[in-house]
């Protein structure tokens, strides 16, 4: 059994597949984002932020934009690792006081 036939993509479907990740517009987008999180990885600094692309319809391309926010967080979470512990500890301070200030009404 070969390769392709494992995974049940046959040739001409593969290069359709390559096609549409070609023409997809959000793959420059996509690769800078993928380029900055690479470097945040390695400890770099990320770089300058990507160039958003233009409004274009999601049905365009095989959905590379689903990919460009979670690669955003990610590399700004490699870059300050201390915002989202800080964000939770707010929350939960939020909570705790919320829950202080209902309490003090109720006597």
């Amino acid at each position: 059994m070969s390769y392709h036939q494992a995974l049940g993509i046959s040739f001409t479907g593969a290069i359709e597949l390559g096609g549409k990740v070609i023409s997809d517009p959000f793959l420059s987008e996509f690769a800078c984002e993928a380029n900055r999180f690479s470097n945040a990885d390695k400890g770099l600094p990320a770089g300058p932020p990507c160039a958003p692309t233009a409004a274009v319809p999601s049905s365009a391309g095989i959905g590379l934009h689903n990919f460009v926010a979670p690669l955003r967080v990610y590399t700004f979470h490699k870059q300050n690792p201390w915002v989202f512990p800080a964000g939770v500890a707010a929350i939960a301070g939020l909570v705790y006081y919320l829950g202080f200030e209902a309490g003090k009404g109720r006597k």
